[in-house]
């Protein structure tokens, strides 16, 4: 159950990196193996300031849009 619940913590971490254009599949696989080594708590911390990022990144890109 801990390892289900980690790989949707990382999916959450990704899903903000692939923002980048410049994130290509081998960053995401190394980064995969990176996140696999911390501990579950250590992932949650992570996931939710990625989770902040990703909101405004969000709200960013569609502010211009509207522009």
């Amino acid at each position: 159950m801990e390892e289900l619940e980690k790989k949707e913590l990382i999916k959450a971490i990704i899903n903000v990196l692939k923002f980048s254009p410049a994130f290509t599949k081998r960053d995401e696989k190394e980064v995969k193996k990176i996140f696999k080594k911390l501990e579950k708590r250590e992932l949650t911390y992570l996931a939710n300031l990625f989770d902040e990022l990703y909101e405004y990144l969000s709200s960013t890109l569609r502010q211009e849009r509207e522009s």
